[in-house]
């Protein structure tokens, strides 16, 4: 990936004080200098211009670790919130890039540091960068090798599902909106880039520095698609409802399918919890597990399972089957070679 990018936003990202010189195999604070007067226009520029990378998923990593380093070294604080919210927005324009293997763990690490730092937004933002990180983070902790972390993924998705309330016809309404919304964004994603707006020739006296053109106003947070707080809870649902589909493709893992059947069957007995049809793919997962449990009590061959083996289990079960001996604790079935360097 060419560096551009980086060296394009890098400029503006500089932040006025704490900058590092670096020595010869070390680094010296440099002394705090002075908030040159465009600062905060520049910062605001930037990050409007990120938003428009952020959302490109070959350029996601890149804009991603810069949004990242200035939430974690405060170089931005809560007037620059609306701007941090619409590129963390432009970021799940398309949910489905988090589940991309090269950028399921970008995905985490952004909406796990974006969570840190919650304060700065808005309840209704806060609404919808939570159904962001059942998305980007819980989804992405099911695509886990380790058993603790998608264990405790699922404990979660298990967790939040229970408090749920009941669906209601609104909801189904509300949902099949925001969807269509999102959509519809989504197609016209590459035809109307973000672009920044020219600083006004002559600005009032209120805005001197011709900030109101680059900081977005509710009013244009709520085109955009700021959800409302019940919009929010009927994409939560979509989201965890994705995350019980993610752990379906688990589910040939041998260590996973307690996990699996148990939360799918948990959400198919709350599916009163669900949209309409959310509930036909509730269905569908419950017939799934269902069609599981079958084929298990007819067992499977040994070809079968053996299908679906880690490397760790298939070495568990070879080393499981070496006998030892009594002389130096070597492998009965050893060939000697070791001997050589033994002594």
């Amino acid at each position: 990936m060419s560096s551009s990018l980086g060296d394009e936003l890098i400029a503006d990202f500089e932040a006025p004080a704490a900058k590092r010189v670096k020595h010869e195999g070390s680094s010296v604070a440099a002394p705090p200098a002075a908030t040159p007067p465009g600062a905060a226009q520049s910062m605001a520029g930037a990050l409007q211009r990120l938003a428009t990378h952020i959302v490109n998923p070959k350029k996601m990593k890149k804009a991603s670790t810069l949004l990242r380093q200035l939430l974690s070294e405060k170089a931005i604080d809560e007037s620059h919130s609306a701007l941090v919210f619409e590129a963390l927005r432009a970021a799940m324009r398309k949910p489905e890039h988090a589940t991309e293997p090269t950028l399921i763990k970008e995905y985490e690490r952004l909406f796990t540091t974006a969570s840190k730092h919650a304060d700065m937004f808005t309840p209704r933002q806060k609404g919808q960068l939570d159904v962001y990180g059942v998305w980007g983070v819980w989804r992405g902790q099911l695509h886990s090798d380790d058993s603790f972390d998608f264990n405790k993924a699922a404990g979660r998705i298990k967790d939040s599902i229970s408090h749920l309330p009941p669906a209601t016809e609104q909801d189904d309404a509300l949902l099949t909106a925001v969807q269509a919304s999102m959509k519809e964004e989504a197609e016209r994603l590459h035809e109307e880039p973000t672009t920044i707006e020219p600083e006004p020739a002559a600005p009032a006296e209120p805005d001197p520095f011709g900030l109101d053109a680059l900081i977005p106003d509710p009013a244009r947070l709520k085109a955009e698609g700021v959800w409302t707080t019940a919009e929010a809870l009927c994409m939560k649902r979509e989201a965890l409802l994705d995350c019980l589909e993610t752990m379906r493709e688990r589910h040939r893992l041998p260590w996973a399918r307690t996990s699996v059947d148990i939360a799918i069957e948990d959400a198919w007995n709350a599916r009163a919890k669900f949209c309409t049809p959310q509930k036909e793919r509730l269905d569908e997962l419950m017939r799934f597990v269902r069609e599981q449990r079958v084929l298990r009590k007819k067992g499977l061959s040994a070809k079968e399972s053996k299908r679906d083996q880690t490397s760790f289990e298939a070495a568990r079960a070879a080393w499981g089957k070496q006998t030892i001996s009594a002389r130096g604790a070597l492998g009965g079935g050893a060939d000697h070679h070791t001997e050589v360097w033994l002594g």
